[in-house]
């Protein structure tokens, strides 16, 4: 009984009962939204940098996406380019980069020196309060590597 009372307590987003549907609606919602061809990642991968290269031009000027404070912009930016850049503060879990595509590294590494890298690790180190992890009861710090579970079973 006290863990119900404990989950009812937590904001909606960090019921653990959500997350799977949550996940279910996500994959279906990319799944249908996604092309698989060669030819549409070309495109893709093109579209994201551009959008790099015009956020790194606007930071070069500001220090902030909108206005001179912290906004929505800023989080919605944080908060979308988090999986690439996996900040530490990021309550995430990431996998180690050696299971990562070598696609991907490669594409991560093109920008590693961008400023649109660095606003999005600054955000969350001046905006993002430590997060507690309620099963572990200890401040989230940099993820360490994800140990996973040999395929197969035991045997």
């Amino acid at each position: 009984m006290d863990v119900l009372r404990q989950e009812e307590k937590k904001p909606l987003w960090r019921r653990k009962w959500l997350a799977l549907p949550i996940l279910g609606i996500v994959v279906v919602i990319l799944i249908v939204n996604s092309s698989f061809g060669n030819a549409d990642y070309v495109v893709d991968k093109d579209r994201v940098t551009a959008v790099y290269d015009r956020l790194d031009a606007l930071l070069a000027r500001r220090r902030y996406l909108v206005g001179d404070r912290f906004s929505r912009a800023d989080l919605t930016l944080a908060a979308l380019a988090a999986p690439t850049w996996r900040p530490p503060q990021h309550s995430t879990r990431w996998p180690p980069d050696d299971l990562y595509p070598e696609e991907l590294t490669a594409f991560r590494a093109r920008f590693a020196n961008t400023r649109t890298r660095e606003h999005v690790l600054r955000m969350y180190r001046e905006h993002r309060a430590p997060q507690v992890d309620d099963d572990r009861a200890d401040v989230l710090g940099a993820a360490p590597p994800v140990s996973l579970p040999a395929l197969g079973g035991a045997g």
